[in-house]
């Protein structure tokens, strides 16, 4: 490991993490802002929510030309700013970038990006809060500053998911009920947008593909791109704390 990620890994895990982070997002907001955008640049997007596969669709791509989530944190913290959006593009330069944060805003992303393919990808939704919670729970023991808690999750109008476990019965429904209707209404605007598709995150394997002819563009990494696994899942049904039959007519829409 070299030094630079020695530090950085010890760093995030101290109070200086916030700060740190702050201060970076403050240099690449300015540098964005300092770039003329661009609106012949096109890029394929993939903005299906967090635990959905993302990170392995970026990582599919040639890595000079697909990212996931890059600028982080300053992206979150300005992803209602349309303008710094299209400068952000137009430095960026990718042709394929994957990220949950825009799912955030699915409905104005995909108007703002008219001319762009844009992929969501489905998973089970049972299966995709499960690993939310366990991811919340992780993340939160190894970071100082989970940004995504408060920039994100929070935003969404979910509770602190490392929290989850400890919380009331109460409280783990109403947390089950908000993610469910996120994962509802991210999904809807997938399907009613003739530039957007999906692919069942089960199903991708198979469909590599279907994904290249999407984005029109050769999967290089197909069998080398980074997975992410919990090794360590807690065992969860949802439908232990939310009613299954309120949601059934919605889910079978999308074949879950």
């Amino acid at each position: 490991m070299s030094l630079y990620n020695y530090a950085r890994r010890r760093l995030v895990n101290t109070p200086l993490h916030r700060p740190l982070l702050t201060l970076r997002s403050h240099y690449q907001y300015a540098r964005v802002m300092q770039t003329p955008a661009d609106d012949t640049v096109r890029t394929n997007y993939c903005i299906s929510p967090f635990k959905t596969g993302t990170t392995f669709v970026a990582g599919l791509f040639p890595q000079d030309v697909s990212a996931h989530e890059p600028l982080a944190h300053c992206t979150l913290t300005h992803i209602d700013n349309a303008d710094f959006l299209r400068r952000r593009k137009a430095m960026l330069n990718l042709r394929v970038e994957a990220s949950g944060f825009f799912s955030m805003i699915a409905e104005e992303f995909v108007q703002q990006n008219p001319d762009d393919n844009i992929l969501f990808m489905l998973r089970d939704p049972a299966a995709w809060i499960g690993s939310a919670l366990d991811y919340g729970r992780k993340i939160r023991q190894q970071v100082g500053f989970s940004y995504g808690r408060k920039l994100y999750w929070g935003r969404i109008g979910v509770p602190p998911l490392n929290l989850f476990y400890q919380s009331s019965d109460q409280e783990k429904q109403t947390t089950i009920d908000t993610m469910l209707r996120f994962w509802l209404r991210t999904y809807d605007v997938a399907r009613r947008h003739d530039n957007c598709h999906m692919i069942k995150l089960e199903d991708l394997d198979q469909k590599i593909d279907e994904l290249e002819d999407f984005f029109g563009m050769k999967a290089v990494n197909a069998d080398t791109a980074w997975r992410r696994v919990n090794k360590d899942r807690t065992s969860i049904s949802i439908w232990d704390h939310v009613s299954r039959q309120d949601y059934a007519p919605a889910l079978a829409e999308f074949g879950y």
